[in-house]
């Protein structure tokens, strides 16, 4: 089964929203912060058009790829 997908620049835009703060890593990575919760996204660097996707998996819970 194919695993949803939505554009980086809706993920970003959503996130953003609710309160992210976005930290860019140039050739490495980008964080989102959100410090009330204490969540931290870390994801590889994507083009704003490129399809990300939710995935679980065992060894770390729910994350998008």
């Amino acid at each position: 089964m194919t695993e949803p997908t939505i554009p980086f620049a809706v993920l970003r835009r959503l996130l953003l929203g609710l309160g992210f703060r976005e930290v860019v890593v140039a050739g490495s990575h980008i964080a989102f912060l959100h410090a009330d919760s204490g969540t931290d996204l870390f994801l590889p660097v994507y083009r704003s058009d490129q399809k990300v996707a939710l995935v679980t998996s065992p060894l770390s819970g729910t994350c998008w790829t």
